[in-house]
């Protein structure tokens, strides 16, 4: 991520973030502050969940628009179980997550808005439950090694 984008507090747009996680590198705390983004696309290298909420998505209530696409160093078996997603989130895409053989989004409670869903190339899954998405229009899902789907 180019040093110094935290100071641009009125962004509203980033089309492509590259968080990387080791010490140089520039981490997802550096989006922490830009509170007026409605659209968000990350790539994540090396990160675990703990260095994403680090960008506090949970305060960013103007986020309708999140991609996030975990590397695949990225195994934490408990990584998206504490995602902390922002309130208003419309659209919602992840990719490229391995970890555990069951994955219960809990979280996915709170995204009240949720009208468009992509989930991309995972693998490993036996069980996957994405709760109640009420107001879910547009389920896209591009899985590999699922067996199971709760919706």
């Amino acid at each position: 991520m180019q040093e110094g984008i935290e100071r641009l507090t009125c962004l509203r747009t980033l089309g492509r973030v590259i968080v990387i996680g080791d010490k140089k590198a520039c981490k997802s705390e550096c989006l922490r502050n830009l509170n007026h983004l409605r659209n968000l696309a990350m790539e994540c290298k090396g990160v675990d969940v703990g260095e994403i909420n680090k960008a506090e998505f949970k305060n960013k209530t103007k986020l309708i628009c999140l991609g996030i696409e975990l590397s695949s160093s990225n195994t934490n078996e408990e990584a998206l179980e504490y995602f902390q997603p922002p309130p208003n989130l419309e659209q919602l895409g992840l990719s490229s997550y391995r970890g555990a053989s069951r994955l219960s989004l809990n979280w996915m409670m709170s995204i009240t808005k949720l009208r468009k869903l992509s989930l991309r190339i995972w693998s490993g899954f036996e069980r996957l439950s994405l709760g109640n998405c009420h107001v879910l229009n547009l389920l896209r899902l591009s899985l590999i090694g699922v067996w199971m789907m709760n919706l």
